[in-house]
């Protein structure tokens, strides 16, 4: 994330007898040039850097992506792993982050020429790096592709958690958030859901809607949490260009149905 880091962590590799170099935008032109060329060359095996170097890079032979901070949103996280494995053999990508990251980070988005998106951008990678269903099927639903099967291949597939079928919670969450017209965020579906007496709620006649308190056995967290794995999996996606409302995608429809399972 910062110039800084990457030479501190060069520097730790390097004591630790392993072959590395940094690289930022900080740097003299000939010296960036230099440590590019000898990693080209596979001169130096491991380069510590900002996203300023990987920019440039076109390095079939690259094995690992490991990043040491989270980036700022989805979009710039596939496009730096993207770097890996354009030879078609096995690559691997590693994800590290902190509080520290996600402090920093906030504090950019809300400096940022559109804080509300950015910070909402923030919140979806950091849902993508604590999540517990297929990381796969989150990167590509979250680029409107539908994966909606495991790829058996990340972390989570190779060492999955236990699972339970959440069709009837997604059933009751998504005909609530049809019958509200879709034009409502997270907090007030699940208001919506447990029957609340909120007062935006009952002021937008909410409280009359057919499934208004069908999800009152779930305590607030428990819908965070389904309502987290539904959007992750592809069953709503957050419009962010209308206010960030929910809206239930084309196989959240089929879930409701009763054509596919949550």
């Amino acid at each position: 994330m910062s110039r800084k880091k990457t030479e501190e962590v060069a520097a730790f590799l390097i004591a630790a007898g392993i072959d590395a170099a940094y690289y930022h935008a900080g740097m003299p032109s000939d010296e960036r040039s230099k440590v590019q060329e000898a990693f080209i060359k596979d001169d130096v095996k491991i380069i510590c850097a900002t996203i300023a170097f990987g920019m440039g890079i076109d390095k079939s032979n690259i094995r690992w992506i490991i990043h040491y901070n989270l980036p700022k949103n989805m979009e710039s996280y596939y496009q730096e792993i993207g770097r890996a494995g354009r030879d078609g053999l096995n690559s691997d990508t590693v994800l590290f982050y902190s509080v520290g990251d996600l402090v920093l980070l906030s504090k950019f988005a809300e400096e940022s020429g559109q804080p509300e998106i950015n910070r909402e951008k923030l919140l979806r990678i950091q849902q993508y790096a604590e999540a517990r269903v297929c990381r796969r099927r989150i990167l590509l639903n979250y680029f409107g592709d539908n994966f909606n099967r495991n790829c058996k291949n990340c972390d989570v597939c190779s060492d999955p958690p236990k699972v339970s079928d959440g069709t009837t919670a997604a059933q009751k969450a998504l005909s609530a958030l049809i019958r509200s017209g879709e034009c409502i965020g997270i907090n007030m579906l699940i208001y919506i859901l447990r029957g609340s007496q909120n007062a935006e709620l009952l002021e937008k006649g909410y409280q009359h809607i057919k499934t208004f308190g069908l999800g009152k056995e779930h305590s607030f967290e428990t819908w965070q949490g389904y309502l987290l794995q539904f959007l992750q999996l592809g069953l709503i996606e957050i419009a962010y260009d209308d206010g960030f409302s929910l809206k239930v995608t084309p196989y959240g429809m089929n879930v409701v149905k009763g054509n596919q399972k949550g």
